[in-house]
């Protein structure tokens, strides 16, 4: 690729198909689960996508190394798997079950809030007060688009609101998930975090749906259903992964951030468009006012992290992961 060329290919996947495909993963898991319980949808949805990244792995790491790896970083790997895998695909699905796409794009946008606060909560971060101003902010934007509007009834458990809260648990999940894969990051390759934990979040999700739930009669699937099935896992799972990581060698990780904040957009509309959400005016104010808080919060986090660097002190829990 000529320099220009790779340029504008770079803007084309970080203001386009990078968010289009992470977007679609909430439409995805909606249209599939008409074919697939959703336990049994986020087992086989991982088997395929484990694949996929093992198939790659081995192509370009010699399997002493991959051993090695998975022996010396099984606790950290085991709790990626648990965390980024496990649990949260298991509240993500229920919570689709339940809410909408929309919703749940809207949503989105607190896993790095949610970052930031665990990395202040267990790590002693410090952040600065326009940090904390933005961090206050996304979390009310956040509390409007679970409770849709109902301040006076927020502890009620139904609806939309339960399936909105199992979506917040699930990127509760894996913002757990990104402060364990930076502890084992800096020992192991990426590709070989991400094969080996997914390799132990899919025999949890196989177990799990074996015992919760029937296993679906696969000559019974439809076509739409398998096809749903296999956009999660090319899509969403694996090309927006192998995107991200292309574009994180290309161009400076703090472009990429842009990426999070059209996901909820893209989300919205494509929710609008094919399953005709119809949100109520408070979900996209709350929605906006997240967004705000999340946009601050990465930008006063970007800051302290150049000075960090400049520092030679360079400890951040918080730059893109996955």
């Amino acid at each position: 690729m000529t320099p220009r060329f790779e340029s504008i290919f770079s803007a084309f996947l970080i203001y386009i198909a990078l968010p289009l495909c992470w977007s679609t993963t909430f439409l995805g898991t909606q249209l599939a689960m008409h074919a697939f319980p959703p336990l049994w949808l986020g087992a086989l949805r991982y088997m395929g996508a484990t694949l996929v990244y093992l198939a790659v792995l081995l192509s370009i790491t010699p399997l002493r190394v991959i051993l090695n790896d998975g022996r010396r970083e099984w606790k950290g790997l085991c709790l990626i798997g648990l965390s980024g895998v496990f649990l949260a695909i298991i509240f993500q699905n229920m919570g689709l079950q339940s809410t909408t796409s929309s919703h749940a794009s809207l949503l989105s946008v607190m896993e790095p809030v949610l970052v930031a606060l665990f990395a202040v909560l267990f790590l002693r971060e410090r952040i600065s007060r326009i940090a904390s101003l933005g961090l206050g902010v996304a979390i009310l934007g956040t509390l409007l688009v679970v409770s849709d509007g109902r301040w006076p009834s927020l502890g009620a458990w139904g609806g939309t609101m339960k399936g909105n809260i199992y979506i917040l648990i699930s990127l509760v999940a894996y913002a757990a998930f990104t402060i364990f894969s930076k502890q084992v990051l800096n020992h192991a390759s990426v590709l070989s975090v991400v094969t080996l934990s997914s390799l132990f979040g899919t025999a949890l999700l196989t177990l799990g749906a074996c015992v919760v739930e029937t296993a679906p009669v696969f000559s019974n699937i439809t076509p739409a259903g398998w096809g749903a099935l296999l956009y999660l896992v090319l899509f969403p799972t694996c090309m927006a992964y192998f995107l991200y990581y292309w574009l994180l060698q290309k161009v400076l990780a703090t472009r990429l951030t842009v990426v999070l904040f059209l996901i909820p957009v893209y989300g919205v509309i494509l929710g609008a468009l094919i399953m005709h959400d119809r949100p109520s005016i408070h979900v996209y104010f709350g929605g906006f006012v997240a967004i705000l808080g999340a946009m601050v919060l990465d930008r006063a986090m970007a800051a302290r992290q150049h000075q960090k660097t400049a520092e030679g002190r360079d400890h951040s829990f918080l730059k893109p992961c996955k």
